[in-house]
This record gives structure tokens, sequence and C-alpha cells, in this order.
């Protein structure tokens, strides 16, 4: 009876064992086959099985995952306190951590960890899953809710540019006249006064020495007519655009365009530094553009490169040159500014993006230098050190036979 008892027991225990090994072997079958990672993590932390999407998602061999701490993979502070709750709860949980190889952090990962028993001693299951196409499709979708946003902007700012286009119109219409009336009335003018004034002896007008004021009104009226008249060009070129219009395209000089813009930024130029360095060959071809459009593109960059010098001794520097190998005509803004950050260049001619918003900027001035330039069928690019200085080349196709 004893040996029957013991034959019995001894047929039970193999049952079991057998039971385990099926056991074992369905697990494994799961496990080698399941699309998340999955680890068998003991209670001090060692890694006692990987599977095959566990590799994937780490990126290491299981000869590197077993046998090594969980928290040398999985970049979770106090991992192991971690287990340690999943131990006390019973239960698991979904959390957010990064891979980690070789000390550095890699893609992100979802982790649900539980509780169970490996070879009957207590341990945890951390099963992985790989999110970085998630994070990928969450970060597309932000950016998308943003340029929303923007687009409704630009809309509503269409909408006041008109409005504004409308209302500064007509003021300026009245001092294009005036400035007209008073620049044929100097002309008249000038010559009485100047018999009038003999003898009289020398007194100030407006803080001006008599003589120096008298030469300087006609060149000031001619200034006032001029940026009138640049004023209404632009007016022009915004109700056109917002009724899109096609722009009025003729043969340019762009070494021409960029001397009338640093003349009319001279002012802005003289309060921003005392090096400025202009070299223009008159010999470059002539492209097909928008005179004005142009214009503008080299005062918004002259203009940024001036408010990037931290001091007056820093330099700008505006070329033009031809390259024969590729038939095109550059536009080069060099400035010895404050630069711009590695991050932001990608960025800095989206709508609305500006560093300068403290200051009144509003993230307009190269979102449209660049649709003017693209609009040429020209190219813009940006070349930055931070704390260095930046370069902004414009490049647009030379006129065919010009």
């Amino acid at each position: 009876q004893s040996n029957d008892e013991i034959g019995a027991l001894t047929l039970y225990f193999n049952g079991m064992l057998e039971s385990i090994r099926k056991a074992e072997a369905n697990f494994r079958a799961l496990a080698e086959n399941a699309r998340d990672g999955i680890l068998i993590v003991l209670e001090d932390g060692r890694i006692a099985y990987t599977n095959r999407s566990a590799e994937q998602v780490t990126g290491r061999p299981a000869s590197e995952l077993l046998g090594a701490s969980i928290g040398e993979v999985i970049g979770l502070q106090q991992s192991g306190a971690l287990l340690r709750w999943s131990e006390r709860q019973q239960e698991s949980k979904n959390l957010e951590a990064s891979v980690l190889h070789r000390g550095r952090i890699g893609g992100p990962v979802e982790l649900t960890i539980s509780r169970t028993y490996w070879h009957g001693s207590p341990a945890s299951v951390v099963m992985l899953r790989d999110i970085s196409e998630r994070r990928r499709r969450e970060e597309q979708d932000r950016r998308y809710q943003q340029r929303l946003i923007q687009t409704d902007k630009l809309t509503t700012l269409g909408i006041l540019a008109g409005e504004v286009a409308h209302e500064i119109s007509n003021p300026n219409q009245v001092i294009l006249a005036v400035s007209s009336l008073l620049n044929r009335a100097w002309s008249q003018i000038r010559p009485l006064h100047r018999s009038s004034v003999q003898g009289t002896g020398q007194f100030l007008i407006a803080g001006f020495q008599q003589e120096e004021f008298i030469n300087n009104v006609a060149g000031w009226l001619r200034d006032i007519g001029a940026n009138s008249e640049r004023i209404d060009a632009i007016v022009k070129g915004l109700k056109s655009y917002i009724q899109n219009e096609p722009q009025a395209m003729s043969s340019v000089s762009l070494s021409r365009v960029v001397r009338s813009a640093v003349e009319l930024m001279a002012y802005h130029i003289r309060r921003a530094t005392d090096n400025f360095i202009l070299r223009l060959d008159e010999d470059v071809p002539t492209i097909r553009a928008n005179a004005q459009q142009l214009e503008q593109v080299v005062i918004n960059l002259i203009m940024n490169a001036c408010q990037a010098l931290p001091g007056r001794e820093r330099a700008v520097e505006v070329r033009t040159a031809f390259d024969s190998d590729h038939a095109l005509v550059r536009l080069s803004v060099r400035d010895q500014g404050c630069g711009i950050a590695e991050e932001d260049l990608p960025r800095i001619t989206e709508p609305m993006f500006t560093k300068k918003r403290e200051t009144g900027g509003i993230g307009l001035g190269l979102y449209i230098t660049d649709s003017i330039v693209r609009e040429h069928h020209g190219g813009l690019s940006f070349t930055s050190v931070e704390g260095s200085g930046t370069e902004v080349v414009a490049v647009f196709p030379a006129e065919e036979g010009k």
C-alpha cells in the first residue's frame, strides 16, 4: 500500500511538471508572437525573460537584456520602487517612459506592469509598447491645429488689412497732393526768400541755421513725396493681394532696387550701425519682377539685420551678384547680430512666428518676404550662428537674353 501511494504521488508530481512545462511552452509561444514587448522582472529588478518584440522595442538582443536591471533598460526613476508598488497593488498600471540604450534616452514606450510568478517566485510582467508613431501623429495633429489657428488669424488679418488700407489711402492721397504742391511752391519761393533775407543776419529755424534749413527743405519735401508714393504702392499692392489680382511685372535691376531701398532705409541704418557695407554689382542681368514688392523684400531683410545688432560697432553688409553657373541673380544680407537659434531656423518663415513679440513683432515680416520671393520663382535661405550673426540669401532667375 505504501508503494502504491508513492507511485500515485510520483504520477501526480510528474503530471504537475508536465502541466508546468506545457503552460510555460504555451506562454512562450504566445509571448514570442506578441506584438508588444514582454519582460519578466524578478523582485530584485533583474530581467529573467524577454520576447522578440521586447528586443525590437529596446534595440537590444536577448543576451544583453537577460540579467540586466530594468532601470538600465527603461528610463523610469526609481524603477525598483515602481515594481514594489505593483506587488502591493496586485494590479497593472499604464505608464509612459523612455527606452535607455548605452546611457542615452531613446524612443517613448508605454508600460503595463502587473504581478505574476516566475518558476514559483514572485515577479512582475512588464509589457512594452512602442508609442513613437503615436507621438509623431500627435505632434502632426498639434502642428495641424496650429496651422488652422494661423490660417484663421491670417484671414482675420486680411480683412483688417483691407480696412486699414482703405483708411490709409485717403489721407495719404492728401499728403501726396500737398507734397507735390509744396515742391512746386518751394521751387518758386526759394529764389525770392534768398534775396529777401540777405543782410538780415543769421537766425535759427526749427533748430537749424537759416542757410542749412533752406538748403534742406527741397530734400525733405522730396522725401515726403517719395515715402508717400511708397505708402501708396504698398496700399495698392495690399488691396491687389487681398483681391487676388496679378501683380504687374517688368524687367527690373536688382541692384537699382537695393540702392533705392537703402536710400529709404538710410535713417534706420544710421541709427543701427556705423558699419554699413553696400556692394552692388551694377552689371547683374535683369529679373522679371514687381519692383515695389522686391523693394519690400530688401527693406524687410535690412530692417531685420539692423534690429539684430547688439551695438553700433557691429556691421551689416548687403551685396548683389550674378551666379552665371546657375543663371541666378543673388541678394545677400549679412549681419553681425545675435543670430538665430538652431531650433528656430526651420520655423522663421512661418506666419505668426516671432521672437520679438515683446517689442511689437507679429511674425509676418519673413513670412511675407518668403512669399514674395517664391512668387518671383526664387528662393530664400538662411545661415546663422547664434551669437555671431546671420546671412540671408535670396536668389531669382535671371531674364533670358538679358
